[in-house]
């Protein structure tokens, strides 16, 4: 399962694009046709997909910072002070107002707790649609490209029991890897279905499998199943996030498509 697959259609969740633009102090649809300026130039720049999602994150930040005053006045600026002297942020710094600055530093942190707020009642449908993604591995890997070699490398593994960094002496050709605490979900198909078939055995050593042009043996060292806690709950509901953001953004940018681009083409 890819990073950004959603763990829950989008589609399927609260709020709807149409009950989200219709919240809000006025409507989000005469909101955003005034906030996003030029569509027509952030669309030909390549900008206007960030700007949207940008706006959206920055619209749900709002809406948990006015309906918990208290977070902004505490929490908030615990975050503006940690964050406000970063070396990065040293020309927005220099550019923005000193209010838009320290709500800039907030945003994702806002965004997240709206997130909570609205899915943390899906948290467990959320664990389950995750399968084993966020199980984590400590492993090792030699990898090459000589289909032959590995084999012979294989035997030698697991007959004559020599360590991966000894058989890496063996051939220039061979190329050592080593994993720790590596989530399951971010490396390839191939290599996470023989990580679930080795924590059950005895032999944690794979034979050689092919990936792409090249032939990788994995000796899983340790496999940690996922457990439901408070950095998992984080993970969960932020990647829903950002399937549902990019939900919402994509209608946003058809209904601008219609406003400005039609209406030009028209002329």
């Amino acid at each position: 399962m890819p990073k950004n697959t959603p763990l829950i259609d989008p589609t399927q969740i609260d709020p709807s694009f149409d009950e989200w633009m219709a919240s809000g102090s006025k409507s989000r649809v005469n909101k955003v046709l005034t906030d996003i300026g030029n569509p027509k130039l952030l669309g030909i720049s390549g900008y206007l997909e960030n700007v949207v999602k940008y706006w959206i994150r920055l619209e749900i930040a709002n809406e948990y910072i006015d309906a918990n005053p208290s977070w902004m006045s505490k929490d908030g600026q615990y975050i503006i002070e940690q964050e406000k002297n970063t070396k990065s942020l040293a020309k927005l710094r220099e550019t923005l107002p000193k209010e838009l600055f320290e709500k800039k530093l907030v945003v994702g942190s806002a965004a997240q707790l709206w997130a909570m707020g609205k899915w943390k009642h899906q948290i467990e449908r959320l664990f389950l649609a995750s399968g084993n993604f966020y199980d984590c591995v400590d492993m090792e890997t030699l990898m090459c490209s000589n289909a032959q070699l590995m084999t012979e490398i294989y035997y030698r593994l697991t007959d004559d029991n020599i360590t991966f960094r000894k058989a890496l002496e063996t051939s220039p050709d061979l190329e050592y890897y080593s994993f720790v605490k590596r989530e399951v979900g971010t490396v390839s198909n191939v290599i996470s279905s023989a990580l679930s078939r080795l924590k059950s055995r005895d032999q944690q050593i794979t034979k050689p499998i092919n990936v792409g042009e090249q032939y990788v043996i994995i000796n899983l060292i340790s496999y940690n199943s996922a457990s439901l806690g408070e950095e998992l709950t984080n993970k969960l509901v932020n990647r829903q996030l950002e399937s549902w953001v990019d939900l919402i953004s994509a209608n946003i940018i058809k209904m601008l498509a219609r406003e400005s681009f039609e209406k030009t083409s028209s002329h």
